[in-house]
């Protein structure tokens, strides 16, 4: 690999993009300058690299032209379905239309660089019958830019991972997730109520985990083609979880009012593939246990 190539990085100020850039630096520091990775995010700013406390100036996307033929590129940048909310449906379309055409156009002009992007399950959960892109943005968009990347995968290798649910120290508005919500119950000593009234299953995958895997497989590719994965490594249901988070805090056992009788909600992926190009990269992936409590630094539950 020509060592004078750097690195892509977008979505760098989100919760992936954070863990990514530490994930990097924890795995090259010793062996890149801090310049080898290029971040980019909607606008220009500076952050902190939470392992080394190293400040890393982030460029506006649109900057991505400027950089010459890069040794990789990790792609995060996507709007999250929260916020089609705040910037109501036509306009959320758009802004993320425009971030995956400015991605589309630059790996266009460079045919042959590794390229991985972050998806989500909810990509693959379309019904073309019933729903469209106005009733279910998030999942049309996203399935939009697998679609990308497939097409992108000729003369490169392009991957693809899909994220059902996840954990990790650097968790943004917690809050927006069960696990953010249960853990903010341990925090104030509160028994956790399960809202639902039916049995609720996700996969899980460690975010620290997977950009670690990210940045290794970008060092040392996979054959040309396009290779789709389910980034995910343990099925647990909600119930599951929040029983685990009142054991090891010391709170009274859930609330629950799930009936078994009704219809599961289930949103799952299959792990096999993931947990074998884990092994291949040599990575140990952290069980529930250890998530849970790496997730919980985040509300300094842990120090």
């Amino acid at each position: 690999m020509n060592t004078a190539r750097k690195f892509i990085l977008t979505g760098s100020t989100g919760w992936f993009g954070r863990t990514a850039i530490n994930e990097f630096y924890k795995l090259f520091d010793n062996n890149y300058p801090i310049n080898r990775l290029v971040p980019f995010a909607s606008d220009y700013k500076e952050i902190e690299v939470l392992n080394n406390k190293k400040r890393v100036k982030v460029l506006p996307l649109k900057k991505i032209f400027e950089e010459k033929e890069p040794a990789g590129i990790l792609h995060l940048a996507f709007l999250t379905r929260d916020k089609i909310e705040k910037y109501g449906t036509e306009n959320y379309i758009k802004i993320n239309r425009d971030i995956t055409k400015i991605i589309s156009d630059y790996i266009s002009m460079h045919p042959t660089i590794p390229i991985i992007t972050i998806s989500s399950g909810a990509a693959n959960f379309i019904n073309n019958d019933k729903d469209n892109i106005q009733s279910n943005p998030y999942s049309f968009l996203k399935n939009e830019e697998e679609m990308i990347f497939k097409k992108n995968s000729l003369n490169r290798m392009s991957i693809v991972f899909r994220v059902f649910a996840a954990t990790g120290e650097y968790i943004t508005e917690p809050e927006r997730f069960a696990l953010g919500e249960f853990l903010k119950c341990a925090l104030n000593n509160q028994t956790i109520k399960i809202k639902s009234d039916r049995k609720i299953m996700r996969s899980y995958v460690n975010v620290e985990t997977l950009m670690k895997l990210c940045w290794l497989i970008l060092k040392n590719p996979l054959k040309k083609g396009f290779h789709n994965f389910d980034a995910c490594f343990e099925d647990l249901s909600i119930l599951q979880l929040a029983e685990t988070i009142s054991h090891e805090w010391g709170l009274n056992s859930p609330i629950s009012k799930i009936n078994d009788k009704n219809t599961p909600e289930v949103y799952c992926g299959d792990n096999k593939k993931f947990k074998k190009i884990l092994k291949t990269y040599g990575i140990i992936h952290p069980n529930i246990k250890n998530q849970i409590r790496l997730t919980a630094r985040s509300l300094n539950l842990i120090k």
